[in-house]
């Protein structure tokens, strides 16, 4: 653990995050031919202007936007092929509803859905094509000096596909672009693509990817680059892969009286379903189809999974925070539990159950049971000594927080998140914090878990040898060996996938790891760093509450964005989505969000993203709840101490209470509750206000408050805003046990309960090794 008591993490409960920046088509088209009674479903592009869509399941009866029953499909008119011009004619064919499609160009996209409204389209769609990446520098244009190409990048891709045509093989009769171009710059070498056969050749010879593997839009762009071939005396033109993705088409300020929908298709999907039109309408047939808004669930289950685990490592983090108290107090009432046994609570006991066997069994049996439990005792006192770190952190480990160590956080944090923010150092900041997490990982779950396995194996002695003696004087056993290599190699993993991938949050087992680190990060953290009073536990909240509303809230107004946001997403959204959709890898587009946080997919949801939780989150409200947890835990030990030393005639009397009297005047489980409360109100208000909220603002009040009313309410407020000393007295009880046998340390214990106020008071004012951070 790092000896800063805070990590450089994110407070911030973020849902819905998008980690791809492409524009994903929301709406859906569903088409039929009625001579075929065929389907067909294909994804658009929406409108920001207009009547907005619905899903086709709504429970509105009469909706303004979706087309929710089939309507025919109708070309635009031959007379205003580009539904540019103004409308005044009557509708097209017949009065019936109807809905028009009509390719992108010439004027906005909000003009051609008016003039479509004005013609009785109760719909437009809006197709691409590649005339409308050509124009002109002035009218009439009279050569190809006056034309606007295409741009490298925005339009077209020459790494994706490059051809160079001969220029007697293209049309220019019409300026920029003539439309009977499309047939030969378009398709495949075998529909006759120009683009795709010129190239195919240069290909070959340059042991390169053919046109249509390279190529996904299967068009191509003619750029301005001319080249004169000495062999075949031709002027050649370049083409190059047009770029064919999906639009949200924009309003146009000049125009706002639209009342109907439409939708945008890109070129590949409107050439389609045009073709679709033309071959029903030559047989006599109409195609039909109906437009809808892609369902996603509104709530997502995934909030729900990130509350659950939210919740569920702050309740361990409490519990395991307690652990030396419950250990000392189960000893007090059990006491032919060995000393060892309060440095680790997952040991196994000895073996013994053979040699207490009846008379009537054989001696080998019995040797037998003796050969195990020298075993299992030898395995015991190998890893005593690592047991004392990994499972209940030493006295001269942990750090009770001071009232000076609320303003170092402020101070820390603050430089941290804007260090972060100027620099984007995030690959090194991945690093770091991937180390301590293995570390975390690897003392949480890993060694436990394997020392449970080898722990009953036949033959865990050759587990329990030290096979070499480390620097700092302890041995270091295969079971070390073998959980430094499982921790490891999980982290190079994550690691080689955070660097490698662009979507690397859509791979499990990277969110998946990125979460087991989290919680054991969290864990540690919590078993190390505690508070001691309601007074540090105060200032430190409220630093935190207003350093979270601060660098959420406040710093867009100054930076203009919000610092904490754009820190915990990686980088913040990129600025042009239809750039990253083409090129994901690009530095402003690769944007993980850090791995300090919580992360874990949206569910059933077509757009993607993450719902997130920072790890602050966890450790700032963790700190009281595990306060609390301590309280109760040491409660308990002190009544245990109390009745061991009065004798056992006395302990029904004071450990009498039922469960109910327990929770009610118990701190842990109500802290629980409160910040479940408060956790599931920041989820709430993440949809109500549709962007990420700083839980702590939730979290804070509701813990904290809670804990100064529950003390309020047992009496015991004045004392627990200086420094509860019952978990003094809980803490001399723990160091006292680990010396020895009960017996021999009963008078100890006794000075230890019986000591004044007086002395206590005096005591609190010396400052103790573990107070020095």
């Amino acid at each position: 653990m790092p000896s800063s008591p805070f990590y450089p993490i994110a407070f911030l409960l973020v849902c819905g995050t998008h980690l791809c920046y492409a524009v994903i088509p929301s709406a859906v088209i569903e088409v039929t031919n009625s001579l075929t009674s065929e389907k067909h479903r294909i994804f658009a592009g929406i409108a920001e202007f207009g009547s907005q869509l619905t899903f086709r399941k709504t429970k509105d009866r009469s909706p303004s936007g979706s087309i929710l029953h089939f309507l025919p499909l109708r070309l635009v008119p031959s007379e205003n092929s580009l539904l540019c011009d103004e409308a005044v004619d009557p509708p097209l064919a017949s009065k019936e509803a109807f809905i028009i499609v009509v390719p992108r160009g010439q004027c906005s996209f909000e003009k051609k859905t008016r003039n479509g409204e004005r013609l009785g389209a109760a719909h437009v769609i809006v197709y691409d094509n590649l005339s409308t990446r050509y124009d002109v520098k002035s009218m009439p244009p009279q050569s190809l000096d006056d034309v606007i190409w295409p741009k490298q990048t925005v339009d077209y891709e020459c790494k994706r596909g490059e051809a160079w045509i001969p220029k007697n093989e293209l049309n220019f009769t019409v300026l920029p672009y003539d439309i009977s171009n499309d047939a030969l710059l378009k398709g495949s070498s075998e529909d006759g693509n120009l683009c795709a056969i010129y190239h195919n050749i240069r290909a070959i010879s340059e042991a390169r990817g053919t046109f249509e593997d390279t190529c996904l839009s299967k068009r191509c762009l003619l750029t301005s680059e001319l080249e004169f071939d000495a062999e075949t005396g031709k002027e050649l033109m370049q083409a190059c892969c047009a770029w064919d993705i999906n639009i949200n088409m924009g309003e146009d300020d000049t125009i706002n009286d639209v009342n109907i929908t439409s939708t945008f298709l890109t070129m590949r999907e409107g050439d389609e379903l045009v073709k679709m039109v033309q071959d029903s309408q030559s047989l006599g047939g109409e195609i039909e189809a109906k437009v809808y808004l892609r369902w996603y669930p509104e709530f997502n289950i995934s909030s729900i999974l990130l509350w659950v685990l939210g919740t569920f490592v702050t309740w361990i983090s409490g519990w395991r925070s307690a652990r030396a108290y419950r250990l000392a107090r189960s000893k007090l009432e059990d006491e032919t539990l060995g000393c060892a046994d309060l440095t680790n609570e997952d040991q196994t006991p000895p073996i013994t159950g053979l040699a207490n066997t009846s008379n009537n069994e054989s001696s080998n049996q019995q040797m037998t049971a003796e050969v195990e439990r020298d075993s299992q005792d030898l395995l015991t006192t190998n890893e005593s000594r690592v047991q004392s770190q990994t499972s209940v952190p030493s006295s001269h480990e942990i750090v009770n927080l001071k009232y000076y160590h609320a303003i170092l956080f402020v101070i820390f944090a603050s430089a941290m998140l804007l260090i972060l923010f100027f620099t984007k150092l995030y690959d090194i900041v991945r690093v770091f914090y991937l180390i301590g997490g293995i570390v975390s990982m690897i003392q949480v779950i890993i060694h436990p878990a394997l020392r449970f396995i080898f722990h009953r194996l036949p033959r865990n002695r050759i587990f329990a040898n030290p096979i070499c003696q480390c620097c700092f004087g302890f041995g270091i056993t295969l079971i070390d060996i073998f959980s430094g290599f499982i921790g490891a190699t999980m982290g190079s993993i994550w690691l080689w996938l955070s660097f490698t991938k662009t979507d690397v949050q859509t791979y499990p087992y990277y969110w998946i790891v990125q979460d087991v680190i989290g919680a054991c990060v969290c864990i540690v953290f919590l078993e190390v760093i505690r508070l001691n009073s309601i007074k540090v536990a105060s200032l430190l909240l409220i630093a935190a509450f207003i350093y979270d509303i601060f660098f959420v809230f406040i710093t867009p107004h100054i930076f203009g964005e919000s610092v904490m946001i754009t820190v915990a997403t990686g980088g913040g959204a990129a600025t042009d989505a239809y750039h990253c959709e083409k090129y994901p890898s690009a530095g402003d587009c690769d944007n993980t969000p850090l791995p300090m946080l919580f992360a874990i997919p949206r569910i059933f949801d077509y757009r993607g993203g993450m719902s997130m939780l920072g790890l602050g989150d966890i450790v700032v409200p963790g700190l009281i709840c595990c306060f609390a947890a301590r309280l109760d835990a040491a409660k308990h030990l002190i009544a245990a101490a109390q009745a061991k030393s009065l004798g056992p005639g006395d302990t029904a009397d004071r450990l009498s209470k039922n469960m109910c009297q327990r929770l009610c005047s118990g701190y842990f489980s109500i802290i629980i509750v409160s910040y479940a409360i408060g956790l599931a109100l920041a989820n709430i208000a993440v949809y109500l206000m549709e962007q990420g909220q700083p839980a702590l603002m939730y979290l804070v009040p509701l813990t904290l408050c809670t804990l100064v009313v529950q003390s309020r309410m047992n009496g015991e407020l004045k004392e627990m805003w200086q420094g509860p000393r019952r978990l003094q007295k809980s803490d001399k009880i723990v160091n006292i046990l680990l010396d020895g046998p009960i017996n021999s340390n009963l008078d100890k214990i006794n000075r230890v309960l019986d000591m004044s106020i007086a002395a206590q008071e005096a005591q609190e004012n010396t400052p103790s090794r573990r107070d020095v951070a």
